[in-house]
């Protein structure tokens, strides 16, 4: 397994969506193991019972931040990796490379061919398509941009939401990382063609893909290690946000639906995360300002642990989710979801374990409104469907990672 980050630099929702595949195909008997960056940080290489090969990084994450993407989107990271990952292959006799981070596809590729290994691509993103994404919407038919588009439309967008300081220097640095950005985009798209199984995580992603000519094998959701029903926690009463605090992950809309909610009744609100729009929580004058828990960015298993004692799990996102990690975990345990109708959530959520709308103020404050007024029933739901949940988000996927594994196992052996 290929992947930027791992344990302990576990930041997002793809480190742990590898961690527990891991896990469970160890339980299937599959030699699987991780090879990632050390970060100056060797000393890792297990963790519960999984192990971890980490090769030299000049850089450290002791800030616990994602590095810039240029560290992983460079001549020399290709080259390095593909030495690294040759070397390994050889050295582990590797028999199957699957490739969790896009910054390793041209390294599998290249190895695959000289030591005829089979590759394995799940696409947890679409930064193949477009490194910022704007453009992967209904209304332009979820095609990426072509590079003149990028320029004119995509870059100004992303600039006039994500940056903070609007002076010349940083729209020049914006434009010229950008423009290197889709030429990266454009650089690992040509790498793809040539895996032997491209993976999606949602049925929505893979409608996206298709339609821009990336031939997808199949549709494999993230699965989760779930717990025995009976070990549901007794809710706190509180409406939880778990992500990123970004236009993108649509905070603005959940912050300006709860003020509008608390006009007429108080909810307890508890928010997990960091971004650029946290600034709404310091200068918000309503009344909820003293209803808020602020946690920030806090260690995975805590914000597990705020997310299980949720009423009522909110995620608004305006961009085309892959798959939704947060309303897997909330759905593991037993929490109701209010959900965009974006990307891979409504397939997770549906139409029994919450409720579905478009990603704005008002839609969310009447699906907010709804959901509390019927939270009983779709913990029932939620209770009643616990056998279809378990296997349609654990066994089955593991069951068609298994099928793949075997599957290209033999092909390599004839």
């Amino acid at each position: 397994m290929l992947t930027e980050y791992f344990y302990p630099n576990t930041f997002g929702g793809s480190e742990q969506s590898v961690f527990y595949l891991i896990q469970q195909l160890l339980k299937k008997h599959i030699d699987a193991s991780v090879l990632t960056p050390g970060y100056r940080n060797p000393n890792f290489t297990s963790w519960r019972k999984i192990k971890i090969h980490r090769f030299y990084f000049p850089l450290s994450l002791e800030s616990k931040k994602y590095l810039s993407p240029f560290w992983y989107t460079n001549p020399i990271w290709y080259i390095y990796t593909f030495l690294v990952l040759f070397r390994s292959v050889k050295k582990l006799q590797v028999n199957i490379i699957h490739v969790h981070s896009k910054s390793f596809i041209p390294a599998a590729i290249l190895v695959k061919y000289v030591l005829n290994i089979p590759v394995i691509v799940t696409l947890r993103d679409y930064q193949t398509l477009c490194p910022y994404g704007l453009c992967i919407k209904k209304s332009r038919a979820y095609q990426h941009c072509s590079f003149f588009n990028f320029l004119m439309s995509e870059i100004p967008e992303y600039y006039q939401l994500y940056n903070q300081r609007k002076t010349l220097l940083s729209w020049m640095w914006t434009t010229l990382t950008g423009a290197y950005s889709w030429f990266t985009s454009f650089f690992l798209r040509f790498f793809i063609n040539y895996a032997d199984r491209v993976i999606c995580i949602s049925k929505k992603q893979k409608k996206i893909f298709v339609s821009n000519k990336i031939k997808i094998f199949e549709v494999i959701y993230n699965t989760f290690l779930f717990k025995n029903k009976s070990t549901f926690f007794q809710s706190t009463g509180r409406i939880v946000y778990v992500g990123r605090l970004t236009h993108g992950k649509g905070f603005d809309v959940f912050f300006n639906a709860i003020n509008e909610i608390n006009k007429h009744s108080r909810l307890k609100v508890s928010i997990v995360g960091t971004g650029y729009l946290k600034k709404m929580l310091i200068r918000s004058g309503t009344p909820l300002q003293s209803n808020i828990s602020y946690y920030g960015q806090i260690p995975y298993e805590k914000a597990l642990a705020v997310l299980r004692r949720a009423l009522l799990v909110v995620i608004p996102s305006r961009w085309e989710e892959p798959f939704g990690r947060v309303a897997l975990e909330a759905l593991a345990h037993g929490v109701p979801i209010v959900a965009s109708n974006r990307g891979g959530l409504p397939e997770i959520v549906g139409k029994r374990y919450g409720i579905i709308t478009f990603p704005d103020e008002k839609h969310f404050t009447q699906a907010i409104l709804a959901a509390l007024a019927d939270i009983k029933k779709f913990r029932g739901f939620i209770r009643n469907d616990w056998s279809r949940i378990v296997h349609d988000f654990q066994t089955y996927p593991i069951e068609q990672y298994y099928r793949l594994y075997q599957k290209l196992f033999v092909y390599e052996k004839i």
